[in-house]
């Protein structure tokens, strides 16, 4: 089997259509992922928060909003990723092109190899961590300023109190 790569880039329209990929972190054929979600393989804990950034920040021309998110593999595990925006595109459909880059596991048993990789490995996962959380209560505040300065029109409607 082929080594992953560290990095791929995903073309995707606004909508969150994937228009094209890279080969990819998560051991998924790029074809295999053209004209599906980019949202389906994101766990659902990060899905709100990358949806506040990608409303807030990327589609309103402020690409360098870095996001942590966890991406199903091939493995049917997470692994988590960096993601921003490097491109906007104008064709075929406006769009954004997203770098997403693996953020490495602690390794086992905690060796250092001298070269300080292991210890930023650690921090970088655990600001990953850390980043995603603070995103996904921000866009819950967000949600939640928006539902009551706009009368909370969908309020009541989801169906999880009450509706048997």
């Amino acid at each position: 089997e082929m080594a992953r790569p560290d990095e791929h880039f995903l073309t995707i329209a606004l909508n969150g259509t994937i228009l094209g990929a890279t080969e990819m972190v998560t051991g998924f054929p790029p074809s295999s992922l053209l004209m599906t979600s980019v949202f389906e393989s994101i766990h659902e804990d990060d899905l709100l928060g990358l949806h506040a950034i990608k409303t807030h920040f990327w589609e309103r021309d402020q690409p360098d909003v870095t996001v942590y998110l966890r991406r199903l593999t091939v493995d049917n595990t997470y692994v988590w990723l960096s993601a921003r925006v490097v491109s906007y595109i104008d064709s075929p459909v406006p769009g954004i092109i997203i770098h997403e880059r693996f953020i490495h596991e602690e390794r086992d048993g905690g060796v250092d190899d001298g070269d300080n990789s292991y210890d930023n490995n650690n921090i970088e996962l655990g600001v990953a961590r850390m980043v995603s959380r603070v995103t996904r209560i921000a866009a819950l505040l967000l949600q939640a300023v928006e539902s009551a300065l706009f009368g909370g029109t969908d309020r009541g409607r989801s169906g999880s109190i009450g509706d048997d």
